[in-house]
């Protein structure tokens, strides 16, 4: 993992810094942007589940498998690089996005966290301003994953 610094307004760096982290992302195909980074990873499983309470007091419970899930990647894009400042955070996020989005990809998009993968289709991307004062962008990435066959 790298040491994240800024040289000017906007534009950031890396530094070598700590070695591996515990939690560590990974996108397949790689997401590998210069000027952005992942700060948080959400997932949501659930199962399709009926109650059905009767009037002597038992519930019963109806199962019908499994829901779609979904998963969230929230990261924030940086204005540019210090070194090359045509390194924009946002275009790579955007990039990405456009290369592998479920309408232009039939592969699923694998994503690795620490040591379990899960798989879904790039569905949807959101972009928003973050700090203007820094040119910062904060952007989320959504995953729809099938649910797991046993």
């Amino acid at each position: 993992m790298a040491e994240i610094l800024a040289c000017r307004r906007g534009l950031v760096t890396s530094m070598p810094g700590c070695r591996g982290t515990p939690g560590k992302i990974k996108l397949s195909p790689a997401f590998n942007p210069m000027a952005a980074i992942i700060e948080a990873i959400t997932t949501n499983q659930s199962v399709n589940v009926q109650f059905q309470p009767s009037l002597g007091g038992p519930v019963y419970v109806y199962v019908f498998g499994d829901n779609m899930g979904d998963i969230s990647i929230a990261g924030t894009a940086f204005a540019g690089m210090c070194d090359d400042s045509s390194k924009s955070g946002l275009k790579e996020v955007l990039d990405y996005y456009n290369e592998n989005r479920a309408s232009q990809r039939q592969e699923v998009v694998t994503v690795t966290y620490g040591s379990e993968s899960l798989e879904g289709f790039l569905t949807r991307m959101e972009l928003s301003p973050l700090d203007p004062l820094f040119m910062l962008s904060k952007f989320t990435i959504m995953i729809n994953t099938l649910p797991k066959e046993e």
